[in-house]
């Protein structure tokens, strides 16, 4: 709610002989007097749960961050193992030809 419209709810709640002033500590003042204490401890509360919350989004955030990183580097780790087993898959080829001209060369 904006302050317009706190002050015009309040002036509404309260007797036309009080004037409210039109300002925050004004409307904090009439909302303690009209509903007690516990406007205080609700805006403390409001107060903590906005911190906590920006707490959880900035540790989502870095979270998300590392992961997408973590990603990133397993994607080059695939593709370092795919060539890897590429040059495997090639020497082992090449040791297969190579003993097969050896045993060929013994045989005759």
């Amino acid at each position: 709610m904006s302050k317009d419209e706190l002050h015009t709810m309040a002036n509404n709640d309260t007797p036309g002989q009080i004037g409210i002033p039109d300002n925050w500590a004004g409307i904090a003042t009439w909302a303690i007097g009209r509903f007690g204490i516990g406007v205080i401890f609700l805006a403390m509360l409001a107060y903590g749960i906005a911190i906590v919350y920006k707490d959880g989004r900035i540790d989502r955030d870095q979270s998300l961050r590392a992961f997408n990183e973590s990603i990133a580097t397993l994607d080059q780790v695939a593709v370092t193992l795919k060539e890897v087993s590429r040059q495997v898959e090639a020497n082992t080829r090449a040791v297969e030809l190579l003993t097969r001209q050896n045993l060929n060369h013994l045989n005759r």
